[in-house]
């Protein structure tokens, strides 16, 4: 799908939708990221110094053996390692992590990502997001393609989401037959 068609679809997506609406339940949590797992997960430690993981809410960034992964990862820990943020929060994944918004001051931080080149804006998951953080995150993404910015400088980037079901559907290809024993 051409950048400009990809544009116009996710304006429309974001402005005209109305199940685009605020998750019913939400909370905030303010810390400090201890830890970077990857370009779209961190671990921030509360003031009750309890843990939380937390996966960056309508992002994908590439997964660490991926091109971009490591750039991704980089980025995030520049950004928001030792650095205290905020995180609001809208839903519990089915790994059990938080999955928020990550503000350092007035900038969102899961957007940057985006708009650095270094993560897609996630669509499948653009529902859960407000109209105008679905159309932010869409704008972002769009002016990433258009400067050729991080894994945008590639002819082809393979999305996450496609690289992890490539790699799950060929787990046991690698791993020889052996041979039936004889009788």
């Amino acid at each position: 799908m051409g950048a400009r068609r990809l544009g116009t679809l996710l304006m429309a997506m974001a402005l005209c939708a109305p199940w685009a609406q605020a998750p019913a339940a939400s909370w905030t949590l303010v810390g400090e990221v201890v830890k970077v797992s990857d370009g779209d997960t961190v671990t921030l430690m509360d003031a009750e110094q309890a843990s939380h993981k937390i996966r960056l809410a309508g992002i994908d960034a590439p997964e660490r053996k991926q091109p971009w992964g490591q750039d991704a990862r980089l980025a995030l820990v520049t950004s928001v390692l030792h650095q205290t943020v905020s995180a609001s929060c809208s839903k519990v994944d089915r790994y059990r992590r938080d999955v928020c918004t990550l503000r350092r001051g007035d900038v969102d931080l899961n957007q940057a990502q985006v708009q650095a080149g270094l993560a897609w804006h996630y669509l499948a998951y653009a529902r859960e997001q407000s109209p105008a953080d679905a159309l932010a995150y869409a704008e972002a993404e769009l002016q990433a393609r258009q400067a050729s910015r991080g894994l945008w400088s590639d002819a082809q980037p393979v999305p996450p989401w496609v690289w992890r079901h490539d790699k799950s559907s060929h787990a046991g290809a690698a791993a020889p037959l052996k041979a039936p024993a004889a009788p």
